[in-house]
């Protein structure tokens, strides 16, 4: 019998701060969305415990302002992993000049796909 143990010597970069959104492209519904409104918003993460984090993304669609809590993981490899609480999820990459590209999905009953670029403040 082999045992393993759960230690790492990966030491996650800190995410904390707020991300705003830089860029925006989506599909809904099988149709590109051109000038997504969502560019108005932001994630903020708000505590990190090694590669795990969590946090709120914020956004205005239709003058009206949204919340939802997330929780994620940074990878050995600096891969982005997202779970929003309510229904959507993402994967990204840390990039250079604190900046972070995610690709993030969505299913029914309004299936859609964005790749979102933010910078942190």
């Amino acid at each position: 019998m082999v045992a393993f143990t759960a230690t790492s010597a990966f030491a996650a970069e800190s995410i904390v701060g707020t991300w705003d959104v830089q860029q925006i492209e989506m599909y809904l519904d099988g149709k590109k969305v051109e000038n997504p409104k969502a560019v108005d918003g932001y994630i903020e993460i708000t505590s990190q415990d090694g590669p795990l984090f969590s946090g709120t993304k914020h956004w205005i669609r239709g003058g009206k302002k949204y919340s939802e809590a997330l929780s994620g993981s940074i990878t050995d490899d600096n891969e982005i992993i997202i779970q929003e609480h309510v229904d959507g999820e993402a994967e990204g990459s840390l990039l250079p000049g604190d900046m972070m590209v995610l690709f993030y999905t969505e299913g029914p009953p309004k299936p859609r796909v964005h790749k979102t670029i933010l910078k942190r403040r």
